[in-house]
């Protein structure tokens, strides 16, 4: 669970000072200015993570009494979480 968050924010301080000042990491937006965020904004994806990490540990505790569901639950949290950090490798290697 937190895992996920620190592989990130390990890897966002270990190569920060080789970011540029502005970094692609919104997608959805317009090309162009709109899409740059500032390195710090990184650390969004790693408190994304860990959210999604111990919402999912929360929620399978509070159903205990169902196992499947809570494991089903566990299985999409890390896989969501393994997601959310694999996009931010993917853009801290592009802009490195």
């Amino acid at each position: 669970m937190g895992l996920t968050g620190a592989l990130t924010v390990g890897l966002g301080l270990t190569l920060g000072r080789f970011l540029p000042p502005q970094i692609p990491l919104y997608y959805t937006r317009p090309w162009g200015e709109e899409q740059l965020g500032k390195p710090r904004e990184l650390l969004m994806l790693s408190g994304l993570a860990l959210l999604v990490g111990i919402g999912g540990y929360l929620f399978t505790k509070k159903i205990k009494k169902e196992p499947v569901i809570s494991f089903i639950i566990l299985a999409c949290s890390i896989v969501i979480q393994l997601m959310i950090v694999a996009g931010g490798i993917r853009i801290l290697f592009l802009v490195t």
